[in-house]
């Protein structure tokens, strides 16, 4: 098992690829008996879908000798504000606090000077 995170199976899943590339997943069984593929789902690639089998932790059949692809939980975007404090002899500091937009980030600001800045990252659903 690599170190990618471990996935429920029971909450949306996506296809990851070995190339990286992410395909939406329909799980229709966690449960085959007498496999070592016990998950098996179809794979939506636009036009058509196509089989897929998966062991217990998510690692896919290889099929066509592509190796890596997985499952793991659907991934959602997320964003926020930060505030970044001037150096104040100990170096820029920078806020514990994520707020949802950059107006509630600049109000009742405790000390300055003081920046705002936007923060990506990605969780599972």
């Amino acid at each position: 098992m690599s170190d990618r995170p471990k996935f429920d199976p029971d909450k949306a899943v996506e296809y990851v690829g070995a190339d990286g590339k992410v395909w939406p997943i329909r799980i229709l069984a966690t449960d085959r008996i007498g496999s070592d593929f016990p998950i098996i789902g179809l794979s939506h690639h636009g036009t058509h879908e196509t089989l897929e089998e998966f062991r217990a932790d998510g690692t896919a059949r290889a099929w066509t000798g592509q190796h890596g692809d997985y499952l793991r939980n659907r991934m959602i975007r997320r964003e926020g504000w930060v505030r970044v404090y001037a150096d104040t002899g100990r170096g820029p500091g920078l806020g514990s606090k994520i707020f949802a937009s950059e107006d509630e980030a600049l109000r009742n600001i405790p000390f300055a000077p003081c920046a705002v800045a936007r923060i990506e990252w990605e969780e599972p659903e």
